[in-house]
């Protein structure tokens, strides 16, 4: 029996590796196999500063489809820069994000965000299907270098989860290749939970244990 090289073997390893993204159900963010799907779409002004949003409805939850930029005084923008409270929304700690929710929107709770996750398939492909299309790279490192954009999203729903990343209550931040999403939940006396999309993985992963004064993003659900 004729021996394959080794050298083969390891390329076509390595091959296999970088086109995959991390991804929990061996399938490619780069696969565009999962068309858009037409949701219904919706608006509302915040009368608190009048900034318009735009929502989108998942099942019978209306979920804001950007992130909440309402200045608040402990609020932040990543690495100190207005233009990216315009980009990615403002970065809440967790005592912010349970009252930051404009009249008549509250921040989800983890069913709540389960039964969205699930409308969409499931946590293990939602963040394949909820992230942006583009921006999702690691910022020039060797991640980024060998994957190339394979990282985005689909972004089927509308919902548009965009590599906001997060930062420390000392307002050291700590990188865009991540999107991380306040629970209401609290965990112990001094941390919480938190839904997180990365660059790295098609699933949304859920965290316990971060310090609740560490800033994070907001999305909005309507009241029912």
């Amino acid at each position: 029996m004729n021996k394959i090289p080794l050298f083969v073997i390891v390329f076509t390893a390595l091959i296999m590796f970088f086109f995959a993204c991390g991804s929990d159900d061996g399938s490619s963010a780069n696969d565009l196999s999962n068309e858009k799907v037409d949701v219904k779409r919706g608006s509302f002004i915040d009368s608190r500063d009048g900034k318009s949003y735009t929502t989108v409805f998942l099942g019978n939850q209306e979920w804001m489809a950007e992130n909440l930029n309402y200045v608040t005084a402990g609020s932040y923008c990543y690495d100190g820069l207005e233009e990216n409270c315009t980009a990615f929304g403002r970065l809440y700690s967790w005592f912010d994000a349970q009252e930051v929710c404009p009249e008549g929107w509250h921040l989800p709770t983890d069913e709540e965000w389960n039964l969205m996750l699930d409308f969409v398939g499931g946590r293990d492909v939602a963040g394949r299907k909820l992230k942006t299309t583009s921006g999702w790279e690691n910022d020039g490192g060797w991640e980024n270098d060998l994957k190339g954009d394979r990282c985005n999203g689909l972004d089927t729903y509308g919902f548009s989860v965009k590599p906001s990343g997060n930062c420390a209550f000392d307002n050291v931040c700590l990188g865009t290749f991540f999107a991380d999403f306040w629970s209401n939940k609290s965990h112990g006396t001094t941390s919480a939970y938190y839904w997180s999309f990365s660059f790295s993985t098609d699933s949304v992963l859920y965290y316990d244990g971060e310090y609740r004064g560490n800033r994070k993003s907001v999305r909005c659900l309507k009241n029912n």
